[in-house]
């Protein structure tokens, strides 16, 4: 049975094809041209890594959540602006990478993240965090480097005396 599915730098633009077998766990469509997911995404409901790093999406499926068995999703490099509230379901979810995007903002629901341990939100327009992130008990690396117009607020040495790793 085919868990895994390896399809970068192949210049594709689009994925419907490939995401028709249900029992994929991981899947890696780095370096591509991406623009858009398919809805269909969705029912990979065993899928646990997802590396979509280096392509051209500007958003996600707004049913994203369903993906609940998911644990690594890599979106580094993208042109996403913003997150559906539904990511806040991905509640066994342990690296979160955002790096290199256009995020202006986080859903409140990002606070529902409680397995993750590393946030990276490097390089986007973030202007403010929701206090949610507070609830993100298991958190060990927070990354808010680069973010030129973000105001640091003052709960975030909360996170650090926990032990958690904020770099800005």
């Amino acid at each position: 049975m085919v868990k895994e599915l390896n399809m970068d730098s192949q210049n594709l633009s689009i994925i419907n094809v490939y995401v028709k077998h249900k029992n994929y766990r991981v899947i890696s469509f780095y370096n591509n041209a991406i623009t858009k997911l398919p809805k269909s995404i969705v029912e990979l409901s065993k899928l646990r890594e997802l590396y979509l790093m280096n392509n051209e999406l500007r958003f996600l499926p707004e049913k994203i959540g369903k993906l609940s068995e998911l644990r690594i999703l890599d979106l580094k490099k993208n042109k996403i602006e913003i997150l559906p509230s539904s990511i806040g379901e991905l509640k066994k979810m342990r690296i979160f990478n955002l790096r290199f995007n256009q995020i202006v903002s986080l859903p409140e629901s990002i606070g529902k993240l409680t397995s993750l341990i590393h946030l990276d939100l490097r390089a986007n327009r973030l202007e403010t965090l929701p206090k949610t992130i507070l609830k993100l008990k298991n958190l060990e690396k927070l990354d808010l480097r680069w973010n030129q117009n973000l105001k640091i607020p003052r709960w975030i040495f909360e996170i650090e005396k926990r032990g958690c790793l904020v770099y800005y």
